[in-house]
């Protein structure tokens, strides 16, 4: 519904009509915020399950690998670009 004619049906009636209806807009709301934040976190969770999955596998380490170090602590600050 418009917001346009949500104010024009609530100015017909008296003012506890008036204000029983926007306690109802106000609750409807509050039930569709509700229902939207419950399917996001779902959504956020089936991702995260997707992505620990596939992408974030669980390498093991055996002695003998080549592992990338990168000694962060006494590296030259604004040496290495975003990518480098």
């Amino acid at each position: 519904m418009l917001p346009s004619s949500i104010i024009a049906q609530e100015s017909r009636g008296t003012d506890n009509e008036i204000l029983q209806i926007r306690i109802y807009n106000l609750l409807k709301a509050e039930e569709s915020r509700s229902r939207a934040k419950e399917r996001f976190k779902q959504q956020q969770e089936v991702v995260k399950r997707w992505f620990d999955k596939h992408k974030a596998g669980t390498k093991e380490f055996e002695v003998g690998d080549l592992v990338l170090k990168w000694d962060h602590l006494h590296d030259e600050k604004g040496k290495h670009t975003k990518f480098q």
